[in-house]
């Protein structure tokens, strides 16, 4: 069945047309081909592998970390991040066009310590069709309010709209709904698109491009203020790219990812005040954490900010780019902002 949505004022506005385990299916459960992960692993991992009691990332303080491996093919690429506010509820998108739906565990002291109820079904397209090819990039996603969420995607650069309804059960037959691209990122490279998007205050968006317009140059971000788009500059590193923007509290949470063959990989988390947005000059973003090689660093693509057990909280996910060789891995961070 197609769903209807009724979106908010920006988007009506813009519409074009520690514990590692095993989860076994019982009787009771789907099967994969329902769209339930039958069978997989998590395993902790320490945030300085060589350093298992340490615990501080700059301004940071670790609250644990999960390796997902799995035997569903469809596990992996995952790219965005949204968790309800209660910390229990985990929606994803992986570049391949999937949703996964799932449940997280904390400990009694606030530790992620597990992933349930790992569930994963298509993302569909505007015509309810599965996505293939240049069609299935999904990058990011925004949380527009009640149970509706807006889905970025590059290569075919767009924006649909769905309605996955108030328990997510909608992920299995949401069928995309158009939305206006903002200016000029029709135009954007075929693999450097919108990585990043968050909604907030009813009918604002900010959406990230990948890579700056130079390399070192500022990153350009799309923000609309709920009457008109302004481009929005953030001072970047050289051969760094937004992944991820979230909204929480006064500030958007940003990931950056540096890779190279010669350097590998660097992550650094970051943040900058909401009111900054409506300045007009460059933002100077304040580095919270950085991931390097002493750490599990992969391709982080997706935050979620949260409060729990009375700490701000992040959650990062990687996208393992399905790596057949086993050197990425689908993990899970998550951390406390310290005072």
């Amino acid at each position: 069945m197609h769903r209807s949505i009724a979106f908010l004022p920006l988007i009506a506005l813009l519409a074009c047309s520690p514990q590692s385990g095993t989860m076994h299916a019982t009787e009771d459960q789907p099967t994969a081909a329902a769209g339930m992960i039958e069978d997989y692993t998590q395993t902790p991992v320490h945030i300085w592998e060589a350093e298992p009691e340490r615990q501080s990332l700059g301004q940071l303080a670790y609250r644990g970390g999960l390796h997902i491996e799995h035997t569903d093919e469809r596990f992996g690429g995952w790219s965005a991040l949204e968790i309800d506010q209660d910390g229990t509820r985990l929606l994803a998108v992986s570049d391949s066009a999937y949703w996964m739906s799932a449940q997280l565990e904390w400990s009694d002291n606030g530790w992620l310590s597990g992933i349930e109820g790992i569930e994963i079904t298509p993302l569909l397209g505007r015509e309810g069709q599965e996505l293939v090819g240049d069609e299935e990039d999904s990058e990011a996603i925004a949380h527009l309010g009640g149970s509706r969420y807006a889905v970025s995607f590059e290569r075919n650069h767009r924006i649909n709209g769905y309605d996955l309804g108030a328990d997510h059960s909608g992920i299995h037959d949401a069928v995309g709904i158009a939305l206006r691209l903002p200016p000029g990122a029709v135009d954007l490279p075929n693999n450097g698109g919108l990585e990043g998007m968050t909604a907030f205050d009813g009918d604002n968006i900010l959406i990230g491009r990948e890579y700056p317009p130079q390399d070192g140059a500022p990153y350009l971000l799309y923000y609309y203020d709920g009457q008109d788009w302004s481009d929005v500059r953030v001072a970047s590193l050289p051969g760094f790219a937004v992944t991820s923007l979230t909204r929480y509290g006064d500030h958007i949470y940003m990931l950056e990812r540096f890779y190279t063959q010669e350097d590998g990989t660097r992550i650094r988390i970051v943040r900058f005040p909401l009111e900054s947005l409506a300045a007009g000059s460059l933002i100077e973003a304040e580095l919270l954490g950085a991931l390097e090689a002493a750490n599990p660093v992969d391709n982080f693509e997706g935050i979620s900010v949260i409060e729990h057990n009375g700490e701000t909280t992040i959650v990062i996910v990687s996208d393992d780019n399905y790596n057949a060789y086993g050197n990425q891995r689908s993990l899970f961070l998550a951390f406390a902002l310290e005072d």
